[in-house]
């Protein structure tokens, strides 16, 4: 059975969401070879480009925290601040060292334990055309195409593609072309999970 995931799928597993345990079993089944857990290529490459503007975001929120603490801390009241604030600060300094660790370890899980669709011409051509057809965003479209492109060259059999982004992908045209390719869409992790045991346990 074919699972299909994308950055989201790395997203809880690297910064421990709610449904990180479901997609660590869901890891495992690929593992032991139980499903064929794909992941397109530009999942991974949106998912580091995310993650710089998170470091980027947090490094200005810092310096922006130190700045307020340092006019602040002239006045007697809060004298003591910037030693009051130094916990927090650092624990955002440490956030980003530990959630770049986490990830580059999922990424490289990933790397060894699933599929990944490359990032063709056409699929590029494709999604921009899912762009005007289907009113995709840019990345959302990247992801769709590579995920169309590998479900024709896939034999008949049950498959699913899970994404939490269910404001783009959960409409009635993103459904009908999944459908069409015997692929069912989830926007949790949960119900695709115990869809997945159902599914091998009728096989």
């Amino acid at each position: 059975m074919i699972v299909y995931a994308e950055t989201n799928f790395v997203f809880e597993q690297s910064f421990l969401r709610s449904e990180h345990f479901q997609c660590e079993e869901l890891l495992e089944m690929a593992k032991t070879n139980i499903i064929d857990l794909v992941i397109p290529a530009y999942s991974l490459v949106e998912l580091y480009e995310t993650c710089i503007r998170r470091k980027k975001a947090r490094v200005q929120v810092t310096q922006d925290l130190l700045k307020e603490i340092g006019e602040l801390s002239r006045s007697e009241p809060y004298m003591n601040l910037k030693t009051q604030a130094n916990a927090a600060l650092l624990t955002l300094d440490s956030c980003n060292e530990e959630e770049q660790n986490r990830l580059n370890n999922v990424v490289s899980k990933l790397a060894n334990q699933t599929r990944i669709i490359s990032l063709t011409e056409d699929n590029v051509k494709a999604a921009i055309k899912f762009q005007a057809d289907l009113g995709l965003s840019p990345q959302d479209a990247f992801v769709f195409s590579s995920v169309v492109s590998d479900l024709k060259s896939q034999a008949a059999g049950p498959k699913c593609f899970v994404t939490q982004n269910k404001k783009d992908f959960a409409n009635p045209d993103v459904e009908v072309i999944l459908n069409s390719h015997e692929c069912k869409l989830f926007v949790k992790f949960e119900p695709v999970l115990r869809y997945v045991k159902h599914t091998l346990n009728r096989s």
